[in-house]
């Protein structure tokens, strides 16, 4: 009886832990998600910035360092957006490991499949 109650008491915390990864996961892909959005529009404005800055530098309005300082922070905002995303990635791996899948070599497309337009696909003979 000692020996399924603790073979019990494991699946129970097997199944706990499974679930507390997949809603960790899931918690995450969202923020990160929201987080995204928030950072790509910084980015783009990062962006506008850069160009405004540009365009005054062109005619004679404001000095070079402008521009670097806005190149600066173009770069911080993109190299922020990445790691974002990088981590969106790594989130949405951690969740289909959690459930329990995954994928092998084998199944995935071939070069030329991948790289296939999607009317093509259907046309393949």
């Amino acid at each position: 009886m000692a020996q399924h109650d603790e073979a019990s008491a494991k699946y129970r915390e097997t199944v706990l832990n499974a679930f507390r990864e997949v809603e960790d996961n899931l918690a995450a892909i969202r923020w990160l998600g929201a987080a995204a959005k928030d950072e790509d529009a910084g980015t783009l404005a990062a962006q506008r910035t850069l160009d405004m800055a540009m365009n005054l530098y062109r005619d004679g309005a404001d000095s070079y360092l402008e521009v670097v300082t806005a190149q600066t922070a173009l770069l911080e905002a993109q190299q922020s957006s990445l790691d974002l995303h990088t981590r969106q990635v790594q989130a949405d791996v951690a969740l289909i490991r959690a459930l329990g899948g995954g994928w092998s070599v084998e199944a995935l497309p071939s070069d030329n499949e991948a790289t296939r337009l999607p009317d093509q696909a259907t046309k393949a003979p």
